[in-house]
């Protein structure tokens, strides 16, 4: 009955720009590390960034039709060229895309020079179990344990110096290049920083900002013509005051949402006006 009341509202949903692609060759594979790393792309993007994305497999990127702001290809370390071919094309013309991790093997995990066409001179390492990362100016921490010295490698080109996030000009749009599979590390908040100055590159504007982030509690917008619909999913024990601002409008807006339950909450997007909500 809900959805039935606000039906007249959701007539065109509006295409999310921030676009997943899913490595599915590595995941094909007998070294899948990609299962991982997407769902730490999935999980940092939606929880902790609060922007919405939408994802498509790396062997349907004909299914992209219009120019997404942001690519995100997690820690991917082969990919077919069909899709490197697709994903410069998208590039070329305007899209921003974030690379993390070696990327020069097909789906045969044969090499291709794809760094080196990119300007980037670089060899192929196991990471070690301590690794760092500068992100626009700030050096993040990233760690790797278990079997995940035998399985995950990275990329370096500068022997001896911390690895950087590289920005290369290509086309219309730029490419985002970190060294090392950041998705594959044990340190979250390092993966979210990166996405956020993703974010930032990409021009990506998050419709909603969050008082006080709470990784046990997801705040889903989806945008439509005329309105958006925050979903909220509590993981959490207790119940919880989430409070966040619409920020098309600038409107501060609260809700409970249960212990172990979800609650909607329709807001015109351009007042942030609440049309309706459920808890």
């Amino acid at each position: 009955r809900f959805f039935a009341s606000q039906k007249h509202l959701m007539q065109r949903k509006l295409d999310e720009g921030v676009v997943m692609i899913i490595p599915h060759s590595n995941m094909f594979s007998t070294r899948n590390s990609a299962s991982e790393a997407t769902r730490q792309c999935v999980r940092t993007m939606y929880y902790q960034c609060n922007a919405p994305m939408r994802a498509v497999s790396e062997h349907r990127l004909d299914l992209v039709k219009d120019i997404p702001q942001l690519l995100i290809l997690p820690s991917a370390r082969v990919l077919t060229d069909q899709a490197w071919t697709a994903l410069m094309n998208l590039v070329e013309n305007g899209s921003t895309l974030l690379l993390t991790g070696a990327i020069d093997a097909d789906e045969h995990w044969l090499e291709r020079p794809r760094l080196k066409q990119l300007g980037i001179d670089a060899t192929t390492r196991p990471v070690a179990q301590e690794e760092s990362v500068v992100i626009g100016r700030k050096e993040y921490r990233l760690s790797y344990r278990g079997d995940k010295l035998q399985r995950i490698q990275k990329s370096v080109v500068v022997e001896g110096e911390t690895p950087a996030v590289s920005i290369i000009r290509r086309g219309k749009g730029k490419i985002l290049w970190s060294p090392l599979p950041v998705e594959n590390s044990d340190m979250p908040d390092t993966t979210t920083a990166l996405y956020r100055y993703a974010l930032k590159e990409a021009g990506v504007v998050t419709t909603c900002e969050v008082e006080q982030q709470d990784s046990s509690v997801l705040i889903a917008p989806t945008g439509f013509s005329e309105v958006v619909l925050y979903t909220l999913v509590a993981e959490c024990d207790r119940d919880m005051e989430v409070k966040w601002t619409h920020r098309e409008s600038n409107t501060p807006l609260s809700i409970i949402v249960r212990a172990q339950r979800s609650a909607l909450v329709f807001v015109n997007r351009k007042t942030g006006k609440v049309l309706a909500q459920r808890n």
